[in-house]
């Protein structure tokens, strides 16, 4: 399920600029018949529910809400339904302009705040923000100690942690992924997702919030030569999209010196 009552922050983003519509916006009356159908409530409910169960769940959060919309399947294919119907509504009033679309989103916070589950759902928003930072802070930490190690290795520089938008994944943060030598670099590759080191350093793996995952390995031979591969893994299929070799030149400079496959990606 997409978390329909999330719309609420979504709808002032459609707002269109240079607008013609009525100035009057008093005088306006706009009828969303689809706040009156009683799925409106349940489906607040449904995603309050979800969200608890995310976060107290005896697994971790994808698996958590995995398993409790596999119990609430028919409600959750409902919900997404009537989203749906809700969404189509608001492009329909934002043609109308922005006064319009104005009136549909003050509806919609008056008829969230007449479900009796309104005061549980935004508990349950702010622990899933506050779960959230935390295991951004935890994921942080424990890279940055990976981190702290010589010889050839990855590491990662991480920026730019946010939430995930469809939750398939924990967080989503921009990655730099250094491959170096003690304090010399060798090469760096730019990705995004939620990232995991090995311990031995020598393996990154990137997962996607759509369901896809990439990996970055490394091995040096006893002539001193450093190979990388990239490899893409998507709904049971692998393929490599590149692998680059490195060695040090005459000047004890680490150098790109072939690359086979996508060297573009």
């Amino acid at each position: 399920m997409k978390k329909l009552f999330v719309l609420l922050f979504v709808f002032p983003l459609l707002f269109s600029c240079g607008d013609d519509s009525p100035k009057n916006e008093n005088n306006l009356s706009v009828e969303i018949r689809e706040f009156d159908d009683p799925l409106f409530c349940q489906c607040m409910q449904y995603e309050t529910d979800l969200l608890n169960a995310v976060i107290d769940g005896p697994h971790d959060a994808m698996k958590n809400e995995s398993d409790f919309e596999a119990k609430n399947i028919e409600l959750d294919k409902r919900c997404e339904s009537f989203e749906r119907k809700i969404e189509k509504r608001a492009k329909k009033e934002e043609e109308k302009g922005e006064v319009y679309l104005n009136k549909m989103i003050q509806s919609f916070e008056k008829r969230q705040k007449e479900c009796a589950c309104y005061d549980e759902l935004i508990e349950a928003r702010n622990r899933q923000k506050k779960a959230i930072e935390n295991d951004l802070k935890e994921k942080s930490k424990e890279i940055q100690e990976l981190n702290d190690l010589d010889g050839i290795n990855f590491r990662l520089n991480i920026s730019n942690k946010r939430a995930s938008p469809a939750g398939r994944i924990s967080f989503i943060a921009d990655y730099k992924i250094q491959l170096t030598d003690g304090s010399s670099i060798i090469a760096f590759f730019e990705d995004a997702g939620e990232g995991y080191i090995s311990n031995e350093k020598d393996f990154v793996s990137i997962l996607t919030d759509a369901g896809s995952e990439r990996t970055y390995k490394h091995i040096e031979d006893r002539n001193g030569i450093v190979r990388v591969s990239l490899n893409f893994f998507f709904d049971g299929m692998e393929n490599e999209i590149w692998r680059k070799t490195y060695k040090k030149n005459n000047m004890n400079d680490w150098i790109q010196i072939s690359c086979e496959g996508d060297c573009e990606y």
